[in-house]
């Protein structure tokens, strides 16, 4: 991630392929070799400018020992198109046969120092060869000792105590001197130009890559220190890279369940979108489809879209129907009329009216009333009213009026009855029963 290091493309903010990995191991092998970078600026700007538009001079020129099969690889893999530069497997066999080209030429050089052969190897005398001083076995068994003692340990983990610390402190920046500065915000900037601010800030960068399908491959994803906050300069400031998403397969979802199409896309690093709901005959619950559909290569962190079913379509509305107008009709056959639309007779209330006995004044809901199927019509149906005289003798009696409700004084045993309305709707007349005083 280095400005020093990096390759054109990435300069340039495009895709990075393994063949930039390629380039930054060229740059890394010329500067093993001369001791020096193949471009340097003022700014990183400058620098990757150059890597961009300028060509490397020859190794050759700073060291003239070099092979000219090593430099040729060396600045192939730094070619600025990535097609001209080798793949792994070409730059791995063009090194090893560079390395067995130079032990080649180690070993034909009769000034090398050469491992001289055992069966040729002076013997020493047994005595010499076995003999030890006792002096330098104790010697060496106060060394293994020491290295062994809890004094030794205990001052190696100060040691790496003290190293942990002053590496903590070195990358950290300068706590106890420097000038304080604001931390820049480099969201969403080109790593090229994160850098620029930082190191324009008096800041040093670390740059780490990281997976986001949300953003641009190339463009700085969050930083460490968050912006605004005051620092020294001369601190580390981490700077994490978006690669983009990383890519992924579309599982099938479609028969799973809701929870487990859910926990199989959340394992694979997505999210589930919108979820829409489906008449179907499939079991409430069950994924009928998906977007993305099954087998599409789709970006990690990326939302799925699903329908999911909600069972057979279940019609809960009561039927509407009109009431029909059945004024001026016979009890009777008002009944009929709305039993045929599926509604019923409710109450019945008598009233003295002009039309025949038993015509149908009014009803309620009125005609044309839209009402659920099954509902209740009342109706108010007419009823005449008289008083009729009858001999006592011949066993009559006065019929008497709904509004006289007091018997009589004759000694007649006559009862009235009121009118009532029989199963099928139509209404009795009065009856009168001998046997007696006369009751309503």
């Amino acid at each position: 991630g280095s400005v020093h290091y990096f390759s054109p493309e990435q300069a340039q903010g495009k895709s990075i392929t393994p063949r930039s990995d390629i380039y930054s191991l060229g740059v890394v092998m010329y500067e093993m070799l001369t001791g020096r970078l193949p471009f340097t600026g003022d700014t990183a700007v400058a620098v990757a400018l150059k890597h961009v538009e300028e060509d490397p001079i020859p190794p050759e020129v700073y060291r003239r020992d070099i092979p000219p099969m090593f430099q040729a690889i060396i600045l192939r893999a730094m070619s600025k198109d990535p097609e001209n530069r080798p793949p792994a497997s070409d730059l791995i066999q063009a090194l090893t046969a560079i390395e067995e080209n130079l032990k080649a030429e180690q070993v034909n050089d009769p000034d090398a120092t050469q491992l001289l052969p055992r069966s040729e190897s002076v013997n020493l005398p047994a005595r010499r060869a076995t003999k030890k001083p006792v002096e330098e076995v104790k010697n060496d068994s106060d060394t293994k000792s020491f290295f062994k003692s809890k004094i030794f340990m205990a001052g190696l983990v100060v040691i790496l105590i003290i190293g942990f610390g002053a590496g903590l402190f070195l990358s950290s920046g300068r706590f106890f001197g420097g000038e304080e500065v604001t931390m820049p915000d480099v969201k969403g900037k080109q790593l090229a130009l994160a850098r620029q601010i930082l190191e324009d800030a008096k800041l040093r960068v670390n740059v780490a890559e990281t997976y986001d399908a949300n953003v641009a491959p190339g463009e700085v994803v969050s930083q460490d220190p968050i912006p605004g906050r005051k620092v020294k300069s001369d601190r580390l400031v981490t700077i994490y890279v978006s690669k983009g998403g990383e890519v992924v397969e579309m599982p099938d979802l479609v028969g799973l369940s809701k929870s487990a199409a859910t926990e199989r896309i959340q394992k694979l690093g997505l999210k589930i979108g919108s979820v829409y709901e489906k008449d179907s005959s499939s079991e409430p619950g069950t994924i009928l489809s998906q977007d993305p559909h099954n087998g599409s290569k789709i970006n990690r962190g990326q939302t799925v879209d699903i329908v999911v079913s909600r069972g057979e379509k279940k019609d809960t509305k009561p039927t509407k129907v009109k009431v029909p107008d059945v004024r001026n009709a016979s009890l009777d056959v008002a009944r009929s009329g709305l039993e045929r639309q599926g509604l019923k007779v409710g109450s019945v209330t008598y009233r003295d009216g002009n039309q025949a006995d038993g015509t149908v004044i009014s009803q309620s809901p009125s005609p044309d009333t839209e009402v659920a199927g099954g509902s209740d019509v009342d109706l108010v149906v007419t009823r005449h009213e008289s008083e009729t005289s009858s001999d006592n003798s011949s066993g009559g009696g006065n019929y008497e009026p709904e509004t006289s409700p007091e018997p009589s004084n004759s000694g007649d045993n006559e009862t009235y009855t009121e009118p009532v309305e029989n199963n099928s709707g139509n209404v009795e007349p009065p009856s009168r029963e001998s046997g007696g005083n006369k009751k309503r």
